[in-house]
């Protein structure tokens, strides 16, 4: 009996955690972002000393493959924070000889000048929040823009914890 109980006990955990992972629709793995064809092109740790490093990375890279280039970056909902990433890429970025102009929209998808403001740029960075940003936003955002004949270089998942 104690076995059936056992294994009761493991297959419900499984029934629980397998609900949890289906109907909790965030952002959670580069997989993630892969399922909706979205290249990821940075992850950007929760405030650790990698931070900084992986920002530098994304800069870098950002510079590298897209020349001259005006590249907007882009939250894909009002939890996702910018303003420092925009900050420490901008300042990398002006450190290279790429010639990439950053811009940053302060505005998410739903807002009806963003559009506008986003055929200013040559290309769009969607910055997501780890664990918080829902796959629904996401994919939104990567349509509409799509729709406008915006073009989607990838996203940056932020505040990631691994």
């Amino acid at each position: 009996k104690s076995v059936i109980g056992a294994v009761a006990g493991v297959l419900l955990v499984c029934a629980v955690y397998l609900i949890i992972f289906v109907l909790v629709d965030k952002v959670r793995t580069v997989s993630d972002a892969e399922y909706l064809e979205l290249e990821t092109l940075g992850k950007i740790p929760h405030k650790n000393k990698n931070r900084e490093r992986e920002l530098k990375r994304f800069a870098y890279n950002i510079s590298l493959k897209n020349g001259n280039k005006k590249i907007a970056l882009m939250p894909v909902d009002e939890v996702t924070d910018a303003d420092e990433i925009f900050e420490t890429v901008e300042s990398e970025l002006s450190k290279t000889d790429g010639g990439v102009k950053l811009s940053k929209i302060d505005c998410y998808i739903s807002a009806p000048d963003s559009i506008l403001k986003l055929k200013e740029s040559d290309a769009v960075v969607l910055l997501a929040t780890f664990g918080t940003t829902s796959m629904k936003n996401l994919e939104y955002c990567k349509n509409e823009l799509l729709k406008h004949d915006i073009d989607v270089l990838g996203v940056v998942l932020t505040q990631c914890r691994h």
